[in-house]
């Protein structure tokens, strides 16, 4: 893999990606120095931005689709933003507005699942199919 091919992959990766956490040791190392804003963000001013930004959006499917695209690109920051505004957070993720999405799944898609789908059309073939998994179980 090339080091800009490394260094996007990183950039997308929800696991390994830590946005503005990166230390400037890290961006150097990982090939990022520049390809992010210059401030270096503990977690908490990373959770503080997100405050700021998910409490301007209108409640509903909209925190829910911000919730959903943060997820998508930084897990960690997903988790600690959550758990820090879990009484916000919860009827978004779940209960009432989750349901609404589940509901409108098809004009919400995006084009970065999460997890496997397994149809009927799998059946004999899933175990290579769990094989596709990017990740170590």
């Amino acid at each position: 893999m090339s080091p800009l091919h490394h260094t996007l992959a990183i950039l997308k990766d929800r696991i390994q990606n830590k946005d503005t956490g990166f230390t400037q040791a890290e961006r150097e190392a990982l090939g990022l120095d520049g390809r992010l804003p210059p401030k270096v963000e503990t977690i908490q001013q990373q959770i503080a931005r997100c405050e700021m930004q998910f409490f301007a959006i209108p409640k509903g499917i909209a925190q829910w689709l911000y919730l959903n695209r943060l997820q998508e690109t930084n897990e960690t920051l997903y988790y600690a933003f959550v758990i820090r505004n879990l009484v916000a957070c919860l009827p978004i993720v779940y209960t009432p507005v989750v349901g609404e999405a589940c509901s409108s799944y098809c004009q919400i898609w995006r084009s970065r699942p999460r997890g496997l789908y397994l149809n009927r059309s799998h059946l004999g073939k899933v175990a290579s199919i769990l094989d596709n998994w990017p990740y170590e179980a």
